[in-house]
Order: C-alpha cells, then structure tokens, then sequence
C-alpha cells in the first residue's frame, strides 16, 4: 500500500526532477509513519531498521521503494535514453 499510494504520487515529478535530500528523507519519514503507525498517533516501536524494510523483497525486505534510488534511477533512464 505504501508503494501504490504514496510513492506514486511523487513519482512524476522524482522523474524529471533530482530532489534534495531533505525531500528524500521526509517522503521516507512519511512512509515510515504510514507503515509502523497507520491511521493513528500514538507511538509505535519500529520493528526493523527503514533500510532493511525498503530492500528488495529477494533480498528479504518489504519491497517498500527507496525515494533517493528511484530518483537517481529514473534521472539516468531519462540520461540513457536521450544519448
């Protein structure tokens, strides 16, 4: 859910654009509330370290997309291609 909702959204404008790092880490952070807390506020622990979580399913994590490696990965497509 993670993947489809939140990260589709800024999907667009991550494929042009190369964001700043603080962008990266409060789309993360969001992710991060969403995933350990869901709908309500109070304080959740986290089970698993967010880098853990956003590896590869093959590779034993939850899948969840890392904002900064799609970026850098969308960027040099747009690169590739146009060369």
């Amino acid at each position: 859910m993670t993947n489809s909702c939140l990260t589709s959204i800024t999907l667009c404008c991550m494929d042009f654009y190369l964001l700043k790092d603080g962008v990266h880490k409060t789309m993360d952070n969001i992710s991060a509330k969403f995933l350990w807390q869901g709908a309500e506020e109070k304080f959740s622990y986290h089970m698993a370290k967010w880098e853990m979580v956003s590896r590869p399913k093959d590779q034993g994590g939850l899948g969840i997309i890392n904002t900064k490696i799609m970026n850098e990965s969308l960027i040099v497509k747009w690169i590739w291609n146009f060369f």
